[in-house]
């Protein structure tokens, strides 16, 4: 009976420590077989860094300030730089290069250098980094008379004139601008501009309030290198925004000129920051082109994201400095058509960069839009995306794209966009989301330049059709009833509440 019941506890102690046993070893491998999942498991894709290609001049040119789109431009200062050489420069420059003078001219320009050796003369004069291109008065001129010559004619024949006063010098001036704008066919402001110009480098030489630049800084025989143009011409004016919106978001929004040496340009970026921004989080960038229209929808996106109806996003728009029209049909067409692939490399390797030093971006969540020519720029953008080192985008909106654009002036290779920049050549899959959009009732719109071309509403649907043929998967098609852009700001309210939901 004793034993019976030994024997009995034996097998139960076994049976106990076997099942023990048996879950240690189902649990070990239940251990090992999630440990195994995990390591095999797609891990979350590493954030996008970016490298920034900018070079030293382009990084120095840039200026992060406040919004000035509200500011009346007659209030603003400029900026007179003078180039001032000595007699000793003249001589070293006429030593190095005088084959324009005769042998008597050149022997006697020396001697008059020597003559004057302890004076200084303003070669070159800069006004807010223009070129100016009119008289320039002597250090120590105090607005008295005048003793000027110039060359007119084919011949290049002297004319000498003598005016008492400085006055005098701006009455006869602006008779000469006036004729010029009738034969030039300039505006009414023409000479206005180029009389206030002349005063502000006679004022600032007067008073001497100029900043001095060494000899060498400005190097008239390299016209590449010369600003021309109008310091005083302002298109604030073209910029279409609703000026009590842009006041409720003022706050929030920072102005960034930055030069573009690829494409001797001045851009000038605005970023709005999302309500309640924490600079220590990361958030996608919804970029937006065409900043003389686009920057008057932002308030309304802004609004978007205060209300809960989106998540946080960085809105940027890019357009250009307020000396150029950026709604100027010919100024879209260089540089969204013509030239968009330099429009494209400086987004890519320089503005986003930049702005990726400045606020934590999430680069694969970021947007890039262009409508019309600016959706010739982003379908170019897309499917040139491969070939950048830097991704700063992984989404396009192409809006209304006007491929037939391409065959209108003079843009590299206009047929290329039909193959979509042979992309499907190099690449199998294609990893971005494009959103293509446009206006119903639009193809009347353009009509007269379409000639043998697809329309704009053929140009999207064949894009539809190439997408299905390599059967890309990211591509959406949207169509609104509009006219060309009637429909855009909805659009992109749309889109910012869908593709960055709270």
């Amino acid at each position: 009976m004793k034993k019976t019941a030994l024997f009995a506890a034996v097998l139960l102690l076994c049976s106990l420590v076997g099942c023990s046993t048996q879950r240690d070893s189902f649990a070990q491998e239940e251990t090992s077989a999630v440990q195994e999942l995990s390591e095999t498991a797609t891990e979350p894709a590493a954030p996008i860094t970016l490298t920034n290609h900018m070079s030293e001049k382009e990084r120095s040119s840039v200026d992060v300030h406040a919004l000035t789109l509200l500011e009346d431009p007659a209030d603003e200062a400029h900026t007179v730089e003078a180039e001032i050489w000595t007699s000793a420069d003249y001589i070293a420059d006429l030593e190095r290069d005088h084959d324009y003078l005769t042998e008597e001219e050149y022997a006697g320009t020396i001697e008059w250098y020597k003559a004057h050796a302890d004076e200084q003369f303003i070669r070159n004069i800069l006004v807010d980094g223009y070129i100016y291109c009119d008289y320039i008065p002597e250090i120590g001129y105090d607005g008295g008379a005048i003793d000027m010559a110039y060359t007119e004619g084919e011949d290049d024949e002297v004319t000498s004139m003598h005016f008492d006063t400085m006055e005098e010098y701006f009455a006869w001036r602006k008779i000469q601008l006036q004729q010029e704008a009738c034969e030039m066919q300039m505006g009414s402001s023409y000479a206005e501009d180029g009389i206030r110009e002349t005063r502000y480098v006679f004022d600032a030489i007067i008073n001497g309030n100029y900043e001095v630049l060494p000899p060498g800084t400005v190097n008239t025989d390299d016209p590449d290198r010369i600003r021309w143009g109008n310091p005083f011409e302002d298109h604030r004016k073209e910029w279409e925004y609703q000026q009590d919106e842009v006041e409720a978001i003022r706050d929030s929004v920072q102005e960034i000129s930055i030069y573009d040496e690829e494409s001797d340009t001045d851009f000038l970026a605005h970023v709005i920051l999302p309500p309640g921004y924490d600079p220590e989080q990361t958030y996608p960038v919804y970029f937006l082109t065409d900043a003389v229209w686009r920057f008057g929808t932002c308030p309304s996106l802004w609004q978007c994201m205060k209300n809960g109806e989106a998540a946080p996003v960085i809105l940027v728009t890019l357009g250009f400095d307020y000396h150029t029209d950026g709604a100027a049909d010919w100024v879209r067409m260089l540089y969204l058509v013509d030239e968009k692939d330099k429009t494209v490399d400086f987004i890519t390797d320089d503005l986003m960069p930049y702005l990726g030093e400045l606020y934590h971006i999430d680069y694969a969540n970021s947007t890039l839009y262009g409508h019309s020519d600016g959706g010739v720029l982003t379908h170019y953008a897309a499917f040139t995306s491969d070939l950048h080192e830097n991704q700063p985008f992984g989404r396009y909106i192409i809006g209304s794209p006007a491929l037939w654009a391409l065959y209108l002036w003079q843009a590299p290779d206009p047929d290329a966009a039909l193959t979509d920049y042979g992309y499907f050549d190099r690449n199998e899959t294609f990893d971005k989301e494009i959103f293509v959009t446009g206006g119903s009732q639009e193809d009347p719109d353009y009509a007269s330049y379409y000639d043998t071309h697809d329309s704009t509403l053929e140009g999207i649907e064949h894009l539809k059709e190439r997408m299905e043929a390599h059967n890309v998967t990211t591509a959406e098609f949207r169509m609104y009833d509009s006219h060309h852009y009637q429909y855009i700001p909805d659009m992109l309210a749309e889109y910012l509440k869908e593709k960055y939901p709270v």
